[in-house]
């Protein structure tokens, strides 16, 4: 957590540690910076303004250092075109102070779990990329003519192979991508067509 209002943070610390959260509070945005990793399974609770760095400064420099760290903001006078760029850059939550104690819990809480889910996704595009990298070039050229709408047949003619040679990468095809259809084929192409 991030504020530079002792008071505040002492009570929020009482309020974590009631809840079994694990936390680390922070005076300044300058001070949390300092850290380069963040515990997977984290949430960010920050207030926007502070001196120094602001809490959107702070989560500009999170953006710009590609850090995925769910957000949520405490705030006495947020303006609506601060409100509109915490949102557009990620933030979970924006609670206008004073709050209730079991809103910052939930908010934590389902910050937490979103960015998980994130995470998830995330995880498999990058393992369903890896597996894509690792087809061989007559299994991509296949792979892209059926996802055309081509079928076996037209594919054996488009490259001059026997169908049964298609039929065989097709094979090949749905064991390295975890298919078991051309539909799921299509789909994980497309899915990680999009991620270039």
């Amino acid at each position: 957590m991030v504020d530079d209002d002792p008071e505040l943070l002492g009570v929020i610390a009482q309020l974590l540690k009631l809840e079994k959260f694990e936390y680390q509070l922070f005076s300044s945005a300058t001070e949390f910076l300092a850290l380069n990793e963040y515990q997977p399974g984290s949430c960010l609770v920050v207030d926007n303004h502070m001196p120094g760095y602001t809490g959107l400064e702070l989560q500009n420099e999170l953006v710009s250092r590609n850090a995925s760290l769910p957000i949520v903001f405490m705030s006495g006078d947020s303006r609506t075109e601060d409100v509109v760029t915490a949102v557009k850059n990620g933030t979970y939550q924006l609670l206008q102070k004073p709050f209730k104690k079991a809103q910052l819990i939930a908010s934590i809480n389902e910050a937490i779990l979103e960015q998980q889910s994130i995470d998830e996704l995330k995880s498999d595009q990058v393992k369903r990329k890896q597996k894509l990298a690792g087809l061989t070039p007559r299994e991509t050229e296949i792979l892209e003519l059926l996802c055309l709408g081509h079928s076996n047949k037209s594919v054996s003619k488009e490259l001059g192979i026997t169908n049964s040679t298609v039929e065989f990468h097709r094979s090949n095809l749905n064991t390295k991508l975890e298919a078991k259809s051309l539909a799921d084929l299509i789909l994980i192409y497309r899915d990680i067509s999009a991620l270039d």
